[in-house]
């Protein structure tokens, strides 16, 4: 396996992965929450790694975050509609 090939990728297109404490720093949430909303598909789910371990993709997280702030502004805007009708 040619171990330098990711080098010749864009920065964008790198994708890391992110152990639970780095998840639980990034989006403030707890383990057992964090767990939970995966196993009712409400969170990004997670990888296993080798070793029994597992870390959530980086790029996963972020688009679920932004997911979080379009729903939190859509329900903003709602009610900022509603609140203004006559």
């Amino acid at each position: 396996m040619d171990e330098n090939r990711t080098t010749n990728l864009p920065a964008a297109q790198l994708e890391r992965f992110l152990r639970i404490d780095e998840v639980l720093h990034l989006t403030g949430l707890g383990k057992s929450y964090i767990y939970e909303a995966v196993r009712s598909n409400a969170f990004p789910p997670s990888v296993p790694l080798p070793g029994g371990r597992v870390a959530w993709l980086q790029s996963e997280i972020l688009a679920w975050q932004q997911s979080r702030i379009a729903l939190r502004d859509t329900t903003r805007h709602e009610r900022t509609t509603r609140s203004a009708k006559p």
